[in-house]
């Protein structure tokens, strides 16, 4: 987003979960919330959610983004994510501070054949792929954090 180049490559030694997405497409208004929870739960560990939004504006991300904090402020999807988490209460206000890029769609559709959005990546300690996910659907979360658990134990 600031414009400069970001490399894959300096996240290696992290699990790494790509997220191609748009500001226009709805499944990814409902997945982005669940990166921001995925970059919250794993701060602390050698995970990063890298959001690559395909051929959107500067601008447009912003708006976006603010706009979708701003929701997910609101004490109904606060606990709605400390019911998912088992949690009694979840008070952190979670944010979109994750790294965005934007791409032109060659990342997307050259080097990864992405076909539609939302579409995920989720990237090993090693850099190689260890599977790739199309489409957001509410299971999809549980089973992000199974695979980014086992990344991690390697």
């Amino acid at each position: 987003m600031s414009g400069a180049p970001l490399s894959l490559r300096s996240f290696r030694g992290k699990v790494v979960l790509l997220d191609f997405w748009a500001t226009w497409c709805g499944p990814c208004r409902q997945s982005t919330p669940a990166m921001a929870l995925l970059a919250h739960v794993y701060k602390d560990a050698d995970f990063t959610v890298l959001g690559i939004n395909v051929n959107d504006t500067p601008a447009a991300i912003h708006g976006f983004k603010a706009k979708l904090e701003n929701s997910m402020a609101e004490a109904g999807f606060k606990t709605s994510i400390a019911t998912f988490l088992n949690l009694p209460e979840f008070a952190v206000d979670l944010k979109l501070d994750y790294p965005t890029v934007i791409d032109d769609g060659s990342v997307f559709k050259g080097k990864y054949g992405g076909k539609g959005i939302p579409f995920f990546v989720l990237i090993g300690k090693d850099g190689k792929i260890i599977r790739s996910y199309a489409g957001y659907h509410g299971g999809r979360l549980q089973e992000f954090r199974e695979q980014i658990d086992a990344a991690l134990a390697k």
